[in-house]
């Protein structure tokens, strides 16, 4: 069976300028090129579209709750649309985890920079699982499946947490989602260990990656 490794190829590629929640702008680097480098396999390139993150505005709130409304979107969590005063929550969380940490979970904007999902970084957040380290993450609304969004924003999220001194990452997938778990091969994460989420009883994968 073939292994999936992911690498950028960067000349050339477009700069986007980034406000951070202290109002200090950022330079992100996007590869317009994404080569999936596959062992045993012969090796294939995939153009990848613009993308561009932003530190989660008050508004965006609103545009992740629509986004995120289909049920598809929420199939490996809960299943149903979340109300709109989890997604003020999460967005006001990000803030602080940006001006605290230099990181956060990102919006994700696309070409014509519409709202189409969130890729970025915090601290794992419950209990269980991989208590006290960083998740990477991502989610993205159903309009804009494969077509390479989530692996160019992750990949541009991978390199800005590698600047703020991040030395590794985990990303918790559900053992059903293999579209999330392609996503995590193709950015060269390992599967680890396998846990049991407490509510759900469903089995979780914990996959890593060194930076």
């Amino acid at each position: 069976m073939c292994s999936e490794r992911g690498s950028v190829v960067t000349a050339g590629s477009p700069q986007t300028r980034n406000l951070r929640a202290d109002g200090h702008w950022t330079w992100a680097v996007y590869a317009a090129v994404l080569v999936d480098r596959l062992k045993g396999c012969p090796v294939t390139k995939r153009a990848l579209p613009a993308v561009r993150l932003r530190v989660p505005t008050h508004e965006d709130a609103f545009a992740w709750h629509e986004v995120f409304a289909d049920p598809d979107v929420m199939e490996f969590l809960g299943g149903r649309p979340a109300e709109l005063s989890v997604y003020m929550e999460l967005t006001a969380r990000q803030r602080r985890h940006d001006a605290e940490l230099g990181h956060c979970l990102w919006t994700l904007l696309d070409e014509e920079d519409r709202v189409v999902g969130f890729t970025g970084a915090q601290p794992w957040p419950h209990e269980w699982g991989p208590a006290g380290e960083t998740e990477i993450g991502w989610r993205l609304g159903r309009g804009y499946w494969g077509k390479g969004y989530v692996t160019a924003a992750a990949l541009t999220a991978l390199d800005r947490l590698r600047a703020a001194g991040v030395k590794d990452v985990v990303a918790m997938v559900d053992a059903r989602n293999e579209r999330s778990a392609a996503v995590a091969r193709r950015l060269g994460m390992e599967p680890a260990e396998t846990l049991t989420a407490p509510r759900s009883r469903r089995p979780v994968r914990c996959y890593r990656l060194a930076l």
